[in-house]
């Protein structure tokens, strides 16, 4: 008799044992998925615009990608891809260009980069956003696209809804 309820406490205790690590590991597990997604996410827009050929005397100088909660309220994720290019062309015509092989309902702008800041907003720039390669003596363009998903709650996808939590920013 002793002998089984040695073995009940056993199995008791492991079941009890695994419901906590199960409590732990989920979560962790779960919030690195999702951020590594949205990472990924970002880092395709970022290579869309690299591998766009260059137009003819434009060198491309710098790059980079974000993801996150930037602008609105409650859910929704900012996926943000940029390339800084140093360019004989004008903002006007690199958009042209840019637009002609960028298909995206979202935004794809071209803005002309005085500085090595990514945006001179002071609610990026507490982030630090800056080029890591700005020369201050080229003529810099940032070509840049913003995407957005905002599926929010009328979506019947779970999956979608937890890729659109940024758990980083909370």
């Amino acid at each position: 008799m002793k002998k089984r309820g040695l073995i009940v406490t056993i199995i008791v205790n492991s079941i009890v044992v695994l419901a906590v690590l199960l409590c732990i590991l989920f979560p962790i597990t779960l919030y690195s998925a999702i951020t590594i997604t949205n990472n990924q996410i970002a880092i395709e827009i970022e290579d869309k615009l690299k591998s766009v050929e260059l137009p003819e005397g434009t060198e491309l100088v710098d790059s980079m990608w974000l993801a996150g909660k930037y602008f609105g309220n409650g859910h929704g994720m900012q996926y943000f891809g940029a390339i800084l290019v140093s360019s004989e062309l004008e903002a006007d015509e690199l958009q042209a260009y840019y637009r002609n092989y960028i298909q995206s309902d979202d935004i794809v702008d071209v803005v002309k980069q005085q500085t090595a800041a990514i945006f001179d907003d002071p609610y990026y720039g507490e982030w630090g956003l800056a080029f890591e390669n700005f020369n201050s003596d080229n003529n810099n363009y940032m070509i840049y696209c913003l995407e957005a998903n905002t599926s929010g709650w009328d979506d019947n996808s779970f999956i979608i809804e937890l890729l659109d939590r940024d758990f980083r920013r909370y």
